[in-house]
């Protein structure tokens, strides 16, 4: 008995130390993207100011998803893992959740085109914050590959968007969106997705339990934006017309001189 508990025992820490490499890998390719990428948009964009209006609404986005998502991403994680659940009602209760909260974002259109920027760009903005969203992620052993591939693919739509169609803030929107979605065709392509949609007979205490796990995880999520990204905004508003530059110009000098830290902290 004491030997196959030190069985069990090890390979519950044999299968957390793959996780969390696996887990690992695909988070230092984000952060890999981020290091390759500034430096080429400050270089690809035409005027500072673009790449400080680009970066706001990137994070117009990132403040959206959480309450669209319903930090749901969490969830399907932690129940995917759990073997005791079923991956057909993990994945189609995190889908239903994400659809439906997008369903209310575009409730809210009425409202929100009234908010800075949103009038123009509201349309880029939903659509960056769907396909982030459905990036959430069940398969752990696709994590690492997916993580790769999305990263590869939004730096050669970086290079298409800014230096080829010279697209700017748009350009920089769309890249993420076109990176997101060949990562939403891969999963769904080698994870034949198709088939862990399951309508009928909803679990709906397993349903409860991931909301119990998820919405939590919103309000800190809210305050990483606040601590990350409220800077952007505050300098934009507070030293637009400063030496004859525009907000945007001044949040985009802002968000180049984060470069220098990211490389460190990496």
């Amino acid at each position: 008995m004491e030997s196959e508990k030190k069985t069990s025992g090890s390979d519950k820490y044999s299968k957390l130390a793959g996780n969390t490499i696996i887990f690992a890998i695909s988070s230092f390719s984000s952060k890999l993207l981020t290091l390759l990428v500034q430096p080429f948009l400050t270089y690809a964009m035409a005027e500072i100011a673009d790449l400080g209006l680009a970066k706001i609404l990137s994070q117009y986005a990132n403040l959206l998803i959480p309450f669209v998502s319903m930090g749901m991403s969490n969830a399907i994680i932690r129940f995917g893992l759990d073997k005791g659940n079923s991956e057909k009602q993990v994945f189609t209760n995190g889908l239903l959740t994400i659809l439906g909260g997008f369903g209310i974002l575009i409730l809210c259109w009425p409202v929100a085109q009234f908010l800075p920027d949103m009038a123009q760009y509201g349309f880029l903005i939903y659509i960056y914050v769907l396909m982030s969203c459905l990036r959430s992620r069940q398969w752990n052993k696709l994590v690492a590959v997916d993580g790769i591939l999305c990263t590869f693919a939004t730096l050669m739509f970086y290079v298409l968007y800014l230096v080829g169609f010279h697209w700017g803030a748009n350009g920089y929107l769309l890249a993420i969106i076109s990176g997101d979605l060949v990562s939403v065709l891969f999963l769904c392509i080698t994870g034949r997705l198709w088939n862990y949609v399951e309508l009928k007979g909803l679990n709906r205490d397993l349903w409860q339990q991931m909301l119990r796990f998820s919405l939590p995880m919103i309000p800190a999520q809210i305050s990483f934006w606040v601590i990350n990204a409220s800077d952007l905004f505050f300098v934009r508003e507070m030293c637009g017309g400063l030496d004859g530059h525009s907000g945007d110009a001044w949040s985009g000098l802002l968000s180049t001189g984060y470069f220098l830290p990211t490389i460190l902290t990496t």
